[in-house]
């Protein structure tokens, strides 16, 4: 919980800080779905419509927040056993990824569509160093991101039983969307 904390209170102050400033750019309706299905037999999908992202232009810093309870299924049960059970969302109700544009000294917005993004994913309680790949458009004064990239289940301590190991992946693929706004 105390993780939890510090990276609210670092959220709380870049975003504060960085909306002071011009060169800034924030939504709170990010939108990031996950597939953790292993086949199609039965999917195991679910979209959260409420992520929080800031994208500082003038340093190359970004700030993803989402609350795990704001994840929804098209199968209740399934969503249950997801906050209660794999998440345990009681225990730790957020998720955030605080990272820096790679190269962001020569990064050149207007003629380089992706990024490299190194930084922290805190999910459940766990920490982990990631690199992902994000596509960015910039149009008059909005920034909209869209990425693809997985996640590990157990580099997260995230335990699925062993009955459902036929039905839910390792890797937990992951689509972000955001249209960021001055």
């Amino acid at each position: 919980m105390k993780n939890y904390i510090v990276v609210f209170s670092f959220f709380i102050v870049l975003f504060t800080g960085l909306h002071a400033q011009t060169k800034n750019y924030s939504t709170q309706k990010g939108i990031i779905l996950f597939d953790a299905a292993k086949s199609n037999i039965e999917p195991i999908k679910a979209e959260n419509n409420r992520v929080r992202l800031i994208l500082d232009t003038n340093s190359g810093k970004i700030a993803c927040l989402m609350s795990i309870r704001d994840f929804v299924f098209k199968n209740k049960l399934m969503q249950e056993h997801f906050n209660e059970n794999y998440l345990e969302s009681d225990k730790y109700p957020k998720a955030s990824f605080i990272g820096n544009i790679k190269d962001f000294d020569t990064f050149d917005f207007t003629t380089s569509p992706s990024i490299f993004v190194e930084g922290t994913f805190t999910i459940h309680g766990v920490s982990q160093k990631k690199t992902v790949t994000l596509q960015i458009t910039q149009k008059e004064d909005k920034f909209m991101l869209t990425g693809n990239f997985s996640i590990a289940l157990k580099n997260f301590n995230i335990k699925i039983p062993s009955v459902l190991f036929y039905k839910i992946t390792e890797q937990v693929e992951i689509s972000l969307t955001a249209t960021l706004n001055k």
